[in-house]
C-alpha cells in the first residue's frame, strides 16, 4: 500500500469514525434523558399510589444540575479526544489504541537508537514511517489530547466553583477545544 493509498483509507475511517463517535454521544445524552423521565415517572406514580404527593415533579436541584454538567463535559472530552488530528494534510488517529501504536513506536526508537523507519497502525492501515516523522505524529497526538484534558479541566472547574444558575448556565460546553489541524 503506497502512502497516498493509506492517508486516503485513514482519512475515511477517520471520518466514519468521527461520524459513529458523534452518533454514540447523542445516544449517550438520549439515553441519560430517558433515564431520568423513566425516574421522574416513577417518582410521580409512587407519590400519586401513595395519596400523599403531588403529581408535579419537583424543579431539578441546583447539585442535580451541576452533576449532569459535569457528566456532559466527560462526554464532550471523550468524544474531543477520539476526533483525530490533521497532521500535515495526514489524518492521525488520537483513539487510546491509536496512542498506544504510536506510544509504542516512539518507545522503540529510544530503546533502537539505530532504527531509522518504524511501522505504525494509523486508522486500521499500517504504514511505516520515518523516525522523525513518528516522533512529529506522537508529539502533535500528545498535545492535541493535552489540550483537551485542560480544557476539560477548565470547564470542570467552572462546574465545580459555580455558585447559582446564573453561573452554571454560563457554561459553554463547546468553547475551547483545540483545533484538530496542527501544522
Amino acid at each position: 500500500m503506497t502512502l497516498e493509498e493509506a492517508a486516503l483509507a485513514l482519512t475515511t475511517a477517520s471520518q466514519e469514525l468521527t461520524q459513529a463517535e458523534a452518533t454514540l454521544a447523542a445516544a449517550q445524552d438520549n439515553i441519560t434523558a430517558k433515564a431520568r423521565a423513566k425516574n421522574e415517572a416513577e417518582r410521580v406514580l409512587n407519590a400519586l399510589l401513595a395519596g400523599n404527593g403531588s403529581p408535579e415533579p419537583p424543579p431539578e436541584t441546583f447539585a442535580e444540575r451541576k452533576a449532569a454538567m459535569r457528566d456532559a463535559i466527560d462526554r464532550r472530552v471523550a468524544v474531543a479526544k477520539d476526533a483525530g488530528i490533521t497532521l500535515g494534510g495526514m489524518p492521525i488517529p488520537t483513539t487510546a489504541d491509536a496512542q498506544q501504536d504510536i506510544t509504542s513506536s516512539v518507545s522503540y526508537f529510544q530503546l533502537d537508537t539505530q532504527a531509522q523507519s518504524g511501522t505504525v497502525k494509523l486508522g486500521g492501515v499500517y504504514v511505516t514511517l520515518p523516525r522523525a516523522t513518528v516522533f512529529a505524529i506522537s508529539l502533535a497526538v500528545g498535545r492535541y489530547v493535552a489540550a483537551c484534558l485542560a480544557n476539560a479541566a477548565a470547564l470542570d472547574g467552572a462546574a465545580l466553583a459555580a455558585d447559582d444558575d446564573t453561573e452554571l448556565d454560563a457554561i459553554d460546553i463547546e468553547a475551547g477545544w483545540p483545533a484538530r489541524v496542527v501544522t
